[in-house]
């Protein structure tokens, strides 16, 4: 059903963000936000599903106290955002190793983070990894090491610190990435 052999990163490379009810490995996602992209090009697609979060337990996914504390403080219109055309997990993690094709770099904000609830949410469901382990690669790293602070980036943007939207935080990511990749050549 799937194949995830290796790819050209000149043809692209995945930046994927999620939002979570949970900081463990095995925390229930709310959202999926991925961007495809190479450093000529910047954005090529993205992808963004909504979870519905009444699945979670089922699959055994962690839902914790003071992650829902959190959220409850954060923006209104992200929350709201959060629960519309809302998909069950076991139909959403396929549906986006379908997009996201055979393994090339992949980059999460922590990649510790995002790749692994993602790689933990395709255990859970017996799918295999989309990427390889060598091709994980961690955005918050990069942009430590050229002195770049996310959170004012996402300010910048919005005039908020985040909104935390999945698909909003992957594409903001990325732009910054390629200016970065690109500025280093």
């Amino acid at each position: 059903m799937y194949k995830f052999d290796y790819e050209d990163p000149k043809k692209y490379q995945v930046m994927i963000d999620i939002e979570t009810l949970s900081t463990r490995n095995n925390a229930a996602i709310l959202s999926i936000g991925a961007v495809k992209f190479n450093i000529e090009n910047g954005v090529i697609d993205t992808y963004y599903q909504n979870i519905d979060a009444s699945t979670a337990k089922k699959f055994n996914r962690d839902i914790d106290k003071s992650t829902l504390e959190w959220w409850s403080k954060q923006n209104p219109e992200a929350l709201k955002a959060l629960v519309k055309d809302v998909k069950q997990f076991d139909k959403v993690i396929p549906e986006f190793l379908e997009w996201y094709g055979v393994s090339t770099p992949t980059w999460g904000n922590n990649s510790q983070f995002d790749l692994g609830i993602i790689e933990s949410a395709c255990h859970e469901l017996g799918l295999p990894i989309p990427w390889k382990y060598w091709h994980c690669y961690c955005y918050k790293t990069v942009t430590h090491l050229f002195g770049i602070n996310n959170a004012d980036i996402r300010k910048a943007e919005s005039g908020q610190n985040q909104w935390h939207n999945a698909l909003d935080d992957a594409i903001s990511q990325t732009n910054t990435l390629v200016r970065i990749l690109r500025e280093s050549q």
